[in-house]
């Protein structure tokens, strides 16, 4: 029997780290961080193993085609494939940069969308049977969908979007910001909104044949962000609510009374995000 193989992108530091922090306890097989440095991507792998846990490293530029497609070719010789498949790498402007909008566009789409559909293409193909993918977007995916036009909303909603038809949308939003025309096009003023709104619709594309079990995992789940649940409910078949205490179980209760499917997992993470639990 082959060894198994977790791989998370862009995964030297942060949320990304945190994932191969939790992998390294309890999956059974490898793990890997992937980054565009390989200093840094090493340096975190020596950062995991001062805390006794195991990780390897392989260098992965998803904004890199040849990378992606050099990553997916070791994976696959290596390994016959990949077995999970995280994919976390991405970029976000502060609201205090200064970058032209168009730039921010350009570029955040570039990573968070086009790239990341790149290793989908090369990876998805290397899944294993019984593998799992997991795409992290953002609940402000859904709100930049909520603030579309309903023209762009009834396409991005819709059942029989393609791929192609998702990725001319989101190329249309970068070209028309150069222009400073995407928000008369019915785009919202969020570079990193529509970017992942584009990937939780790429993640609900049913053209490949794999079964999709879409949902949310809402950190510290307070109101407020329960209320982005039902800004698209395409995009919701189980939603997973986080939480340190009895609040995240009655928050389950609460939205199983108003129609929405939940499950609640404990989820600790602490200042160093060096646990989860």
């Amino acid at each position: 029997m082959s060894t198994k193989v977790a791989v998370v992108t862009g995964s030297n530091k942060g949320i990304g780290l945190a994932i191969v922090r939790a992998l390294c306890g309890q999956f059974q097989g490898d793990v890997y961080i992937t980054a565009r440095d390989e200093g840094r991507g090493r340096e975190a792998a020596a950062s995991l193993a001062s805390d006794g846990l195991t990780a390897m490293f392989h260098q992965l530029d998803i904004n890199d085609l040849s990378s992606v497609r050099a990553a997916a070719a070791f994976f696959k010789d290596k390994y016959g494939g990949v077995d999970v498949l995280v994919n976390n790498a991405g970029i976000a402007f502060k609201g205090s940069d200064n970058t032209p909008f168009a730039v921010q566009a350009d570029v955040t789409l570039k990573t968070n969308f086009f790239a990341t559909r790149d290793v989908l293409t090369h990876f998805l193909p290397i899944v294993k049977a019984g593998g799992r993918v997991v795409n992290v977007s953002s609940f402000v995916g859904a709100q930049a969908l909520s603030r579309c036009s309903p023209a762009l909303q009834q396409r991005l909603r819709s059942e029989d979007v393609t791929e192609d038809e998702l990725a001319a949308l989101m190329q249309q939003f970068v070209d028309k910001s150069k222009t400073a025309e995407h928000e008369q096009a019915g785009w919202p003023e969020t570079a990193y909104g529509v970017s992942k709104t584009g990937l939780t619709v790429r993640s609900t594309d049913p053209s490949d044949g794999r079964v999709r079990k879409p949902g949310s995992c809402l950190q510290m789940s307070q109101r407020v962000w329960i209320e982005m649940l039902h800004l698209n409910e395409k995009f919701l078949f189980v939603c997973f609510l986080d939480a340190v205490d009895d609040p995240g179980s009655s928050s389950v209760q609460g939205e199983t009374e108003r129609g929405v499917t939940t499950e609640t997992q404990q989820l600790i993470i602490n200042r160093q995000t060096k646990n989860i639990r």
